[in-house]
């Protein structure tokens, strides 16, 4: 990393004898404010490395449990039987026609044996 907080407090001004310069005082103070900043920053960096660490990691076994899950899911499709396209429709309408014939065969118990003779 370029500049730390001990970069910044190392750092000495020389003055000048032949103008004048800056007040020694307010450089230090600010010096001390860029260097907190400094290391404010440099905490906070770590600790989104440590969270990034920690969500990779997470992400790593998510990517783990569903490719086991795609797996096991892909196992057991090969021991079902496949649906063609419409059978589901075809079985529908098959079973729309027994209901047909049920209320027929009820109707015809309802009605007893002098209604079928």
């Amino acid at each position: 990393m370029g500049l730390t907080p001990d970069d910044v407090h190392a750092v000495r001004f020389r003055t000048s004898r032949l103008r004048s310069g800056y007040r020694m005082k307010e450089v230090d103070d600010f010096l001390d404010q860029v260097a907190s900043t400094i290391a404010q920053l440099q905490e906070q960096v770590q600790r989104s490395d440590d969270a990034i660490g920690v969500w990779k990691a997470q992400a790593e076994q998510l990517q783990i449990r569903l490719t086991a899950r795609e797996t096991e899911s892909a196992s057991r499709s090969h021991d079902t039987i496949p649906i063609p396209r419409g059978a589901v429709a075809d079985v529908e309408a098959m079973r729309e026609q027994l209901r047909g014939i049920l209320r027929e065969q009820l109707r015809l118990l309802d009605e007893g044996p002098s209604a079928s003779a």
